[in-house]
């Protein structure tokens, strides 16, 4: 036994010698508002934050290790944080800061430690009211630092994370700023006299060292379901919403849950209890629906199962009842699940996971702030369900969307084939493409699982990779296989052609006729009105379309205004003169008001330009919004200009400026003859013939004989010689005048023959 001792001793210091010799690497990154620094720890300890003017120390109790910082100011500036010393060998790191700043800590994963230097802001700024009259220089042998000073407390209710800074390590600072919102901060030098508000504030630190405490040690830690981190140097690299989807909004109602050192390290008590894990996590086995069942079939194990319910003095076992509500979750039956956990007696609460699955299974989702909430950054199958326990999955909170993927393909083949497509719909919704395309191929792959639920899943990440043939092939089988989806798949596919600029077949369109009937009065019943009347519309049948707008919607029904302006849009777009004219100066003009802004500009503007500019009027009369009214504007000028009003069209563009008010105030000018001042702004924009017309009317022979064609530039050379002779006058002498008036009729022939034989005019000379 003596001989095992030596080498016993020297296993023990081989198995610690790495362990001492371990270096951590501090790394750093600079973000707009704050500079953050990661600590990957070998494992948790208590860390105590403590602050005073110009620096800042983290204290790791019970635990000293060597830290590389090297290389921290490579990434950084030392803008907020100036310097990093690591004192007491390895058991404390000192801050030096270079501003009244915030720091905030919080745990990372299992053990890495996330240290920010915020930006100065007036809640720290109030706690260090002024600066110290000598520097306090932090080493090896310094006095320990004093907690934040606190303010002096009131009986107002305290809030301990607000909605703006909703990070764990400012719990502590914001805690000590609202203790007294109406007081001062305590100053640092106390007086004999203040003894009692001295006793306050000790009792404030005190409060707040344990806060600290708390926080570093990972056992006061925010709600999972409702704080979201802000994107870091520690993150995962995971899938990304992507930039064009629908930014969902921050959820505002933040909170804390706290638990004790004794809570972590006896799991199986109180936490432990419910299934929590030491991460924050739900314990895998409160959702592993695989362990439910035995693997036989389902006839064979109700049974037993159900015999067992009644425990002693025929009352429910509660573990029985548990047990045949997770087999009937596990094979899918919701309803059944929900039946049997309401033999409970109401002093035994049922699993609220449990619960939160049946209403998974129930309605596709849990409620609010479900018991399976913010943990889709979890364990796989526990990720995938706390992601089906949204209806919307948030974009505030943190989620692993190919921990998601890989927990739904943990699920028994059945309930794939049920909740995958309600799954992919959910992560294609939030912006998480790739996973939803994942999800979808996975479905697919497998005959039990290829459902047209499956397949519209497709035709949605189709939609989204802008793969409209993929995209259509999956809705045509959808369609095709006459279920419950076939409705939404036809909605879709008619949108989808419309959108890419494509015909309806007719056949697609009485297809939607039929549903319009079968669904009528349901929810789905005006989005099927829609889709059957665009599609009419964009088959070409645009008497039909308009015929069943009025059939469907009697006297006393308001038609949708999306309804008539699509329809519009595809009329002005794509109908004929004849079918056009029928119907916008026809029954839809008294509907102008209806319609949507560029639709109605559209539709205006092509009646104009069929000379009915009165008709156009009633599209342009309200007023629109913003691009869409300035662009009304431009087509109320031309209608007054049309109708030979060239005053009012200047009235209606005031104001504006751009190539096509220019045009407009062009025409104006010419049209109230003021024909130099048109000429100016037709060259401006480059319309160098209209210039020239109005150059012509305006007599300005030098601009025709510069800028004219030879044809032009002769004519203009002749009726400029004409002015000048009848400026100068020819004398009394009657044959003189009247030999010169010959001599430039034969020139001006001349000139006249040359610009028709320009412009390709008849010749003027006769036979002999």
């Amino acid at each position: 036994m003596m001989r095992l001792l030596p080498i016993l001793f020297l296993v023990v210091i081989a198995w610690i010698a790495p362990l001492s010799a371990q270096t951590i690497e501090v790394r750093s990154g600079e973000h707009e508002t704050f500079t953050r620094l990661v600590l990957p720890l070998p494992n948790r300890v208590d860390v105590a934050l403590e602050r005073q003017i110009g620096q800042a120390a983290l204290t790791f109790e019970n635990a000293s290790w060597a830290f590389a910082t090297d290389t921290v100011f490579e990434r950084v500036p030392r803008t907020r944080l100036t310097d990093l010393q690591v004192v007491q060998d390895g058991a404390q790191i000192i801050l030096s800061l270079a501003c009244k700043c915030g720091i905030e800590t919080f745990w990372f994963e299992d053990s890495t430690l996330v240290v920010d230097v915020l930006n100065e802001t007036p809640e720290f700024a109030a706690l260090f009211p002024s600066e110290p009259d000598e520097e306090v220089v932090l080493s090896d042998t310094a006095p320990p630092l004093v907690p934040i000073p606190a303010t002096t407390p009131t009986p107002a209710s305290v809030d301990l994370v607000s909605p703006q800074s909703p990070r764990l390590g400012s719990a502590a600072f914001l805690i000590a700023d609202a203790l007294d919102r109406q007081g001062e901060v305590a100053p640092r030098r106390q007086k004999p006299a203040e003894d009692h508000a001295s006793r306050v504030r000790d009792s404030q630190q005190a409060i707040l060292r344990e806060i600290s405490r708390a926080a570093g040690q990972g056992l006061l830690s925010p709600r999972s379901d409702l704080l979201s981190p802000e994107p870091d140097v520690l993150a995962t690299p995971v899938e990304q919403p992507d930039a064009d989807a629908p930014e969902l909004s921050t959820r505002p109602n933040i909170s804390i849950l706290t638990h004790t050192s004794k809570d972590r390290a006896a799991p199986d008590v109180q936490l432990g209890a419910a299934g929590t894990d030491t991460s924050g996590c739900l314990a895998e086995a409160r959702v592993d629906i695989n362990s439910w069942s035995n693997g036989s079939n389902f006839v064979d194990q109700v049974g037993p199962l159900r015999s067992r319910l009644m425990g002693e003095f025929d009352q429910p076992s509660q573990d029985a009842v548990t047990a045949l509500a997770r087999f009937y979750v596990h094979f899918g039956f919701g309803a059944e699940a929900q039946q049997v956990l309401h033999l409970l007696p109401k002093t035994d609460a049922a699993d609220p996971v449990l619960l939160a699955m049946v209403d998974i299974l129930e309605h596709g989702h849990a409620s609010d702030g479900s018991a399976l909430a913010g943990h889709m950054d979890c364990a796989p199958i526990l990720a995938a369900w706390s992601a089906l326990s949204y209806d919307k999955i948030p974009g505030n909170l943190p989620i692993d969307p190919d921990a998601v993927v890989r927990g739904f393909l943990e699920f028994p083949i059945h309930l794939r084939a049920y909740l995958g497509p309600i799954l992919g719909s959910r992560l294609n919704r939030a912006g998480y493409t790739r996973a939803a395309e994942h999800i979808a191929r996975s479905l697919l792959r497998r005959d039990e699982t290829t459902t047209p639920a499956a397949d519209f899943l497709s035709a949605q990440s189709s939609q989204t990779r802008d793969d409209p043939e993929a995209s259509e092939d999956a809705l045509s089988s959808v369609i095709a296989a006459d279920s419950e989806l076939s409705v939404d798949a036809l909605i879709r596919l008619i949108d989808q052609r419309i959108d890419l600029g494509e015909p309806v077949s007719p056949e697609l369109a009485s297809l939607a006729g039929a549903y319009v009937i079968e669904y009528r009065g349901s929810p789905k019943g005006e989005a099927m009105t829609h889709a059957y009347l665009t599609a009419l519309a964009a088959s070409g049948a645009f008497t039909t379309a308009f015929d069943e707008l009025h059939r469907l919607f009697g006297d006393g029904d308001v038609i949708p205004p999306s309804t008539r302006s699509d329809l519009m849009r595809l009329l002005e777009a794509n109908g004929s003169d004849a079918d056009f004219l029928t119907h916008a100066i026809g029954d839809l003009r008294a509907a102008a008001f209806d319609l949507e802004d560029d639709v109605a500009n559209a539709v205006a503007r092509r009646l104009i330009s069929l000379g009915f500019a009165g008709a156009a009027e009633p599209y342009v009369t309200p007023l629109a919004q913003e691009e869409a009214e300035r662009n009304r504007k431009v087509i109320r000028a031309r209608i007054a200009l049309a109708q030979g009003r060239p005053r009012q069209a200047e009235l209606e563009v005031l104001g504006e400026t751009g190539e096509e008010i220019t045009e407009v105030l062009a025409i104006a000018r010419g049209m109230a003859g003021e024909h130099q001042s048109a000429q100016t702004l037709f060259s401006q924009i480059g319309k160098e013939e209209e210039a020239l017309r109005q150059a012509w009317l305006d007599g300005d022979w030098q601009t025709l004989r510069d800028h004219g064609n030879a044809g032009i530039a002769g004519m203009a050379e002749r009726l400029a010689g004409l002015t000048d002779a009848s400026e100068a006058g020819l004398g009394d002498e009657t044959l003189a005048r009247n030999a010169a008036m010959i001599g430039d009729s034969e020139a001006m022939r001349s000139a006249i023959e040359a610009l028709l034989s320009d412009v390709g005019g008849p010749s003027l000379a006769t036979e002999p």
